[in-house]
This record gives C-alpha cells, structure tokens and sequence, in this order.
C-alpha cells in the first residue's frame, strides 16, 4: 500500500485546483475499482473498453465493463459521466498497471482509500470512523451464526467495515460448491445497510459487489438516516442481526430541529445532552427479531454518564445484555479520541436476568499495543491486560453500570456497608472560573503589582497543574476579579487598562445578551467560595490529587472545589477527607467507577466525586489523621518522600483494617496501582 500511497499522494498534488473534493474522491475511488478489476482479470483493457470508460468515466460503466452488457437498473451513485482527457487517461493507467498489484487484495483496499481520502480532504464526518478490521472480525464473531441464513442489518454502514466481516465469517463457513450461491442470497437478501454519505453508500456497494468474481448487485444498501426517514427503506423489515459501530456525536454538533425530532422518536432513551448513539441502540430494539442478536461498538460513557440513565434502564429491562468488552480508555480505534466499548445484546424472552460475561482491560503505560495484541490476550486463559468476569444483570443499577470483577466487588462492598455518609452529604462543590479572554484577565504576579491594580481586585491564580496530593503550588500568577466593580470610573488604573479591550471582549456571548458588563468576568462564579478555606482538586488527572487551600485563590474552570457543609453528626474535617481521599484505597474505588479518559486519565466530575461513601470517623481518630496530615504537609515541604510515604502507607493500613480487608484484597488495590 506504500508505492499505491504515494502514487496517490502525487494524483492529490496534480490535480489540487479540483475545488470539489468529493468529486476528486469518487474519481480516486473509481481508479482504485479499476485497478482492482484489471488486476484481477476480471475486467480487459482493450482499445474498446478504454474507448467506453474514457468517454464516460462512471460507476455504472465501470460496471456495465465488468459485467459486459447494461446493468440494468442497478442504482450505483447520481453523477455526470464526464470525458477524461489524454493526459488524465494516461494518470489513470498509470495507477491500474503500475505499483502494487490488487490481484491477491480484499477489496476492504477501496475502503482504506475511501479513509485516507476524508483525512486528506479533511471531510471526514463529524463522529465516524472507518472500523479497524481487527475489531470488525471480532464483533462478526459475536454475532454470526454462519450456519443458519441470517439477514443482517448495519444502520451507520459507512465503507462497509462491518458488513464486510460478516460476509466474510458468513462466506468461509459455506461449502464450495454453494459460495456462489450464497454471495448471491447476501447481495440480493442478506446484507443491509444504510449511511447518509451518499459516497460512502457507494464505497461499502463497491467493496461488497467486489467480494466475488462475478457481478451481483448489492441492492439493500441505501443512503439515507436509520433514525429517522431512511428508516422507511427498511419498512416493516425484521434481522437477525444488527451490527453497528455508529457516530460518535454528542448533543453540540447535533442541529437543533434534528434533535428534537429525534426525542420525539426516542426520547424514552434520548434525552438532554445525550449522545447519538443512544438513538442507534432504541433503533435496534425495534428492528431486532426475536432471539436475534445485536453488537455495538460505542463510547463506554454510556455506562455511566448521567444523562444515558434511560438508556442504561431500557437495555436492562428490554433486552439480554450477554457481552460487554470494556476496553477502559485503550484507544483501539488510531486516531480516534473515543473510549470504546463493545456490547452483544440478545432478544429473548427473558431478557433483564441472568449473566453478563464481562472483559476489562487495565489501564496501561506508554504506547499502546496494536489492537489485535489486546484481542488475542483476552483469549488467553491467563491474560495479562485484561480481566474476564461474571455479573449479574439484574444487579446493573440506572444510576451507573458497576462492571466489578468479584475481588472489586468485594472491597467496595465492605467500604459501603462500613461508610454511612456520601461525600455529598459533607460537602458542598464548585466549580473554577472561565474568564471569557485569560489574556486580559490573567497576569503574572509581579506584573499586576507593577500596574497598580487596586489589591481587592487581584487574588492568585492557579491552574490545573498546580494542584498536587496534599499541597498547591505557590501561585505565580493573578486574575483581575472584575466582577465586583459597579462603575469603572472608580478604578481609573484598571479602566485604562482595559478600555483597549473593549471592543474584543463586547464579542462575548453574555456581554450581547447583556448579561454582563464588557469588562466582567464571563463565569465569575460566587466569590466568597475562593476566598475561604477549600478542598481543590483537578478536573482530569491521573490519579486522586486533593489538597486544601488556605490562601484564598482563585482557579480555572479545570479545577474543583469542595467546602465543608454545616453537619453537626460529622467529625470529619479537611485534613481528614483529604488524607482519605488522597489514600491507595480511595483511588481504587474512585477510579473503580470513574469516566476514563484514555489509558491513564479519568474525569474527577463532581457528580461522580460525591458518589464516594464516606466512613464516620470518631473524634479521637480524626484528630489522629490532622496529626498525620499536618506531618505529611512538613515532609513535603522538606521533600523528605521516604518519610511522606511512610505516613501515607500508615493510613492506608488503618483504612485496611477499618474495612477488614483481607490480604487477597490489599494485594488487588497496592498492585493495581503499582502496576497501572
């Protein structure tokens, strides 16, 4: 594929002023079909044919070639048949006889083009992804069942990634003598699909028409929504199977009027700030026969995100969930920035009971392995990047899929059954401050003191970085607080300061709106809470950094804070809940639930935060641990790790022994977090 890259590469720079580049698109496609026909021998270049396919270079009379007579009424792609002249002609045979041969290729080549075309143009669709093949040889083998004649259904079909595997597992399992039999009945019956990329409709026709050496036309592949009105291409159409790997497009990049059609149809699972593929999954439900089988490739979000609390419902009460593969932040997708999960759901009559097979991977460091290490190790009997497990469907719970392997599940329940109080119930949270234009508003600190600022205005700055366990960075930097002046005038140095800003910050939203005076802080929150003694930690980190500041500063909106409520039955302080939180056990079980974030990173969003139980600890004990922390503090700042680890290793083991944890267990959470 190198020289055919190149030689790709060279066509793109040549032919640069085409201003259309789904047309320069389609013409590379149609070359690559070319080549592939030619250098299969299905298809010979003599002086007619290369007469016929110059003066009308099109699907369809690529096809009427191959096929040697009219193809009748086979809809292959709307466009004009245009000549090609001498000079284009002789680029076009250049790339059919020149460089790689395609006479042992799977026609899958057209849609690895298709790809690196929409990278090229940099019009790839907003939230699809061409399916690596690895992952779609796998999900065709959770799902088909080669020896019964099944009617297959990919609703986001894009190149026909999927539909291709399937028509492979399908294909290799039949007899000799009846393959092309069977290629016939996958064309005609048992392959659908439907994509709103009228390009990519014609892509996954191409790829599948080419999967044998004789001309079939693959008539159930239509362009138009699955959701909404392509549905009525289906019509009262039932499958056996529907495999999926649909957009990946959250509820900002979906056009208003569409999504409100959307809840109309869905809303029993799509609903505020929802992702489309929510859609996708009440889609199948009503398309799935009885027995048959459905398997997504998703973002894992959906198991735990607020807003997929319909969904998580639905789909444990209306169907068996039978396989979840949580790959758990391994990017498996190249170049996607997209946590995937696979599930297999199957129709049956009892459908909210029984066993899930769960497989999580552990997170891991430096560079991923290529997917098909990670899918072959989960076959292992003893896996080295994954767990496999049992749990029950009944047990899945609205408010978040717990996936625990029994150890997991073990500590967590004896923290939960020892911990009365959710950390919501002790404190209150907020989150940082958006200013709106940090250049403006951002200062270095001895650079606001040279201005002149009056001192009630400017207050330290952090960010995200400076936030570790147990301390914050001295702040280097300070925020001009502007939301507390009602008139400028009374502050001559900073109205002229910021009056040469006037016109860039009159741009923001809320200042139109007139929400907020053009010299205010966009999202300048309540200030009182900065000012006092908090509990801040990072908004994305990769593992659990709490500390307590004292020093009244401000931060940025990816920083949390957390203030201490009035509850007179809790002896808990500061001191305590940042040594618990910042302890071995409490990252465990935070990051036991926690959204990942790629291989190491997990999201500390409050609403997942507050979720964690908290024990009640009597007052002899907490003032144990604000001894224990203020040391912690000194060694640090001595930079004495030994004598810091010690301590933390000191609390770790009484919240062992608090729990009754067992020696099976410490070993799962000090090697988890040793290791990963």
């Amino acid at each position: 594929m190198d020289k055919i890259r190149e030689k790709l590469d060279a066509l793109y720079k040549k032919y640069d002023f085409v201003s259309n580049k789904q047309e320069m698109t389609v013409f590379v496609i149609k070359v690559m079909v070319l080549k592939f026909l030619e250098n299969r021998g299905l298809l010979s270049l003599d002086k007619k044919t290369e007469r016929h396919l110059r003066e009308r270079f099109t699907v369809e009379t690529l096809m009427a070639c191959w096929q040697g007579s009219d193809i009748g009424d086979d809809f292959w792609f709307s466009e004009d048949g245009v000549a090609l002249s001498e000079t284009i002609w002789a680029d076009v045979m250049d790339m059919v006889r020149e460089g790689e041969s395609f006479a042992a290729v799977s026609p899958e080549v057209i849609g690895e083009i298709y790809e690196a075309c929409l990278q090229r143009n940099h019009k790839k669709h907003q939230g699809i992804f061409y399916t690596p093949r690895v992952l779609a040889d796998y999900m065709a083998g959770l799902c088909i069942d080669a020896t019964r004649a099944q009617r297959v259904l990919d609703p986001a079909c894009g190149g026909a990634s999927l539909l291709g595997a399937v028509y492979d597992k399908i294909m290799a399992a039949a007899p000799e003598d009846k393959r092309a039999q069977k290629h016939q009945w996958l064309m005609q019956e048992g392959l659908w699909g439907i994509d709103m990329d009228p390009v990519a409709a014609l892509v996954a026709r191409l790829i599948l028409v080419l999967k044998w050496d004789t001309y079939v036309y693959p008539k159930n592949i239509f362009v138009g929504d699955a959701l909404v009105a392509g549905r009525e291409r289906l019509g009262s159409e039932k499958f056996d199977v529907i495999i999926a790997n649909p957009p990946y497009i959250g509820h900002k990049e979906v056009d208003a009027d569409y999504m409100q059609g959307l809840k109309q149809r869905y809303g029993a699972v799509y609903k505020n700030k929802g992702d489309l593929s929510y859609c996708f999954f009440a889609m199948g439900l009503e398309c799935i026969k009885a027995e048959g089988r459905m398997v997504y490739l998703t973002s894992r979000y959906f198991m735990e995100a607020y807003n997929a609390r319909s969904l998580r419902e639905t789909l444990a009460h209306r169907i068996k969930i039978e396989r979840i593969v949580d790959f758990n932040g391994l990017r498996v997708i190249p170049g996607v920035g997209v946590d995937p999960a696979i599930t297999l759901l199957v129709k049956g009559e009892d459908n909210d009971n029984g066993q899930i097979r769960v497989t999580r991977f552990y997170p891991t460091s430096g560079a991923p392995l290529p997917t098909e290490f990670y899918l072959k190790d989960m076959a292992q009997a003893q896996p080295v990047y994954c767990e496999s497990f049992e749990t029950d469907q009944a047990e899945l719970k609205p408010e978040g899929w717990e996936l625990y392997s029994p150890v997991r599940r073990g500590i967590i329940s004896k923290i939960e059954a020892r911990s009365p109080f959710v950390l919501k119930d002790l404190v209150d949270s907020f989150q940082g401050m958006i200013t709106g234009n940090d250049k403006v508003f951002i200062f270095e600190t001895e650079d606001a003191q040279s201005r002149g600022f009056s001192p009630e205005l400017c207050h330290p700055w952090i960010k995200n970085k400076d936030v570790r366990a147990f301390v914050v960075a001295e702040p280097q930097k300070e925020i001009l607080y502007t939301n507390g002046i009602r008139e400028l005038a009374d502050y001559p140095r900073e109205k002229a300061y910021l009056e040469p800003f006037k016109a860039k910050l009159m741009e923001r939203r809320e200042c139109k709106k007139g929400k907020l005076p053009w010299y205010g802080i966009q999202w300048g929150r309540d200030p009182r809470a900065f000012r006092g003694t908090k509990i801040v930690f990072p908004y994305k980190a990769k593992s659990n950094r709490f500390a307590i500041d004292r020093e009244g500063c401000f931060f940025s909106a990816d920083i949390y804070g957390l203030t201490l409520k009035e509850v007179l039955y809790s002896q808990i302080g500061e001191e305590t809940l940042v040594l618990l939180l910042n302890s071995s056990l409490y990252t465990y079980y935070f990051q036991s639930f926690a959204k990942k974030l790629g291989a190491d990173l997990y999201e500390y969003y409050p609403n997942t935060l507050l979720k964690l139980r908290i024990p009640e600890i009597d007052r002899k004990t907490t003032g144990q641990f604000k001894d224990i922390y203020d040391k912690i503090i000194l060694l640090i700042k001595s930079q004495d790790t030994a004598g810091c680890r010690a301590l933390l290793e000191e609390t770790d083991r009484w919240l062992y022994d608090y729990f009754k944890l067992t020696a099976a267990e410490i070993q799962a959470i000090e090697g988890s977090l040793s290791e990963h």
